[in-house]
């Protein structure tokens, strides 16, 4: 199993710091982090404090089975050195969290939500409202080009649901000549 290294890229002047994980020799990774395209959070602490004034502290070397699991591990860290962090992004995030957060930010923004889907409407609007005529050949089209695959996508559905169905849609006439109608 690979060996992730976590570490903190410090300064001299305050409790500021940047969390990270790497594979590597952490003194490689200080170099690029020094000497690199620096377009990541710890930009934040190089303009800052300089370059010369920022060294890097191991915090502990985990083995583990996939850049997932090292992933969770760096966000545990981020989340602990909350408030003097200044990495920007979480690695990695549940699923039901990003729903969440998702949600959280569409009840806090409805209103600027709204405006701009409104402002959208009014600048779109002649493109938006297709008149009748072209809606409907538009759906004719659809429909013609994908006849074959409707007719097997219901049929699908009906021999799924065939036990389910049977006794809702049985018909009965009061003739007894009559079978019943399916």
């Amino acid at each position: 199993m690979p060996t992730y290294h976590f570490y903190r890229l410090v300064n001299n002047v305050d409790d500021v710091c940047y969390i990270g994980q790497t594979r590597r020799d952490l003194r490689k990774r200080l170099y690029d982090h020094r000497h690199g395209k620096m377009d990541t959070s710890s930009k934040i602490m190089f303009d800052k404090y300089g370059r010369d004034s920022i060294s890097i502290v191991l915090i502990h070397s985990l083995e583990l089975q996939t850049i997932r699991e090292a992933h969770r591990e760096e966000r545990r860290i981020i989340e602990e050195y909350a408030g003097r962090c200044v990495n920007l992004q979480m690695p990695f995030r549940e699923a039901d969290e990003t729903k969440t957060l998702a949600k959280i930010y569409r009840d806090e923004h409805k209103t600027e939500i709204a405006t701009r889907q409104k402002a959208y409407y009014r600048k779109n609007k002649e493109r938006l409202k297709l008149p009748k005529e072209v809606a409907s050949a538009r759906n004719k089209a659809y429909r013609e080009a994908n006849q074959e695959r409707e007719k097997m996508r219901k049929r699908e559905w009906y021999y799924k649901n065939k036990a389910n169905t049977k006794d809702e849609h049985t018909v009965v006439e009061n003739h007894e000549s009559q079978r019943p109608l399916q």
